[in-house]
């Protein structure tokens, strides 16, 4: 009986001793648990804190770019006139005081005001106070179109224009207008475009563009433009003069 007594009171102390181990760690596990929670809450807020200002800063970055866009697109100066041939040639002049490029988009309708076609055309490298020219003609199948809207948007360049390094010489060999586009810079020129303009009696009556890639310092871009014709009847349109207008010339810019 006393045997039994003292098993007793032995299994007792072991689950009394057991209990109080027990009781000793859970509060430790539950301690180190709230810890690393208020902890990872922090991060999380210091982190949500970091997101919201980076999109606060881009949302007023975006806004001012947007801003400034519109001003320089304010800054150019566009006339427009429809050709013979039923393309659209646009004049534009940049009175900005920075260089800009320039996206155009030409809308074609129909009489009943229904658009049959949208082309667009791209300008980089415009420089402040210059005047240039565009060609937007409607694409292939439609030749018909009762009227046209002209739509023009710049925003700041990023890259280089070499239009003062250039000398041009032009030549009419009997079947093409011959440009040479002499690179005076130092710089290999990633594109030079021009527009050929054709004049009868005084007036444009056709207009033409060509371009020329990668052109080596003191070396020469050859441009070959074709005489204009008729969309409807394939005949070359008479001209007594022509004028080649520089377009673009511009290194792109891998500085940054």
């Amino acid at each position: 009986m006393r045997k039994s007594l003292i098993l007793v009171l032995v299994l007792m102390l072991c689950f009394v001793i057991l209990a109080g181990c027990g009781i000793s760690i859970s509060p430790s596990s539950s301690s180190n648990n709230t810890s690393s929670s208020v902890e990872n809450s922090i991060e999380n807020i210091e982190m949500d804190e970091d997101v919201k200002g980076a999109s606060m800063s881009y949302s007023s970055t975006k806004k001012k770019r947007e801003d400034e866009n519109k001003n320089l697109s304010k800054g150019i100066s566009v006339s427009d006139q429809r050709l013979k041939t039923n393309d659209i040639l646009i004049t534009l002049k940049n009175n900005n005081s920075k260089l800009v490029d320039l996206k155009i988009e030409v809308e074609f309708y129909d009489e009943d005001d229904n658009l049959v076609d949208s082309q667009t055309d791209n300008v980089k490298c415009f420089d402040p106070n210059a005047e240039i020219m565009s060609l937007v003609g409607t694409g292939y199948g439609i030749d018909e179109y009762d009227h046209y809207k002209v739509f023009v948007d710049a925003e700041a360049s990023d890259d280089i224009s070499v239009r003062k390094d250039l000398e041009i010489s032009n030549n009419d060999n009997g079947n093409q207008i011959v440009t040479q586009v002499l690179n005076n810079s130092e710089e290999e020129i990633d594109s030079v475009e021009i527009v050929v303009l054709f004049i009868k009696d005084g007036e444009i009556v056709g207009a033409r563009e060509n371009s020329e890639y990668n052109i080596k310092p003191g070396r020469s871009g050859n441009l070959k433009t074709s005489y204009p014709y008729s969309r409807k009847t394939y005949k070359d349109i008479e001209f007594d003069e022509y004028k080649v207008v520089l377009k673009e010339a511009y290194v792109y810019d891998w500085s940054f």
